[in-house]
């Protein structure tokens, strides 16, 4: 499940940076209600690639807090929470 959430992350970064070049575009050409809807799609992408970046590593410090309950206080880096 890690995978396919950094999966998502990396696809909403690719979309954003695609609305991001679009916007730039749309704005030389003077297409202003274009623009904007665009501005507002790649915020909301990076909003959400920020919020699931977030989960993750949430879920990383977990992980690691739990294994070394586990090995009796031996620290274990079983998810590092990131990027792979």
């Amino acid at each position: 499940m890690e995978r396919a959430l950094w999966v998502a992350v990396k696809t909403l970064d690719e979309r954003a940076a695609l609305l991001r070049r679009l916007q730039q575009k749309t704005s030389s050409e003077g297409q202003n209600l274009v623009t904007q809807s665009l501005k507002s799609k790649a915020e909301e992408c990076e909003h959400s690639a920020a919020s699931i970046r977030s989960i993750l590593g949430k879920i990383g410090e977990s992980i690691l807090i739990e294994a070394n309950k586990i090995e009796g206080g031996t620290h274990v880096a079983i998810s590092s929470g990131q990027k792979p």
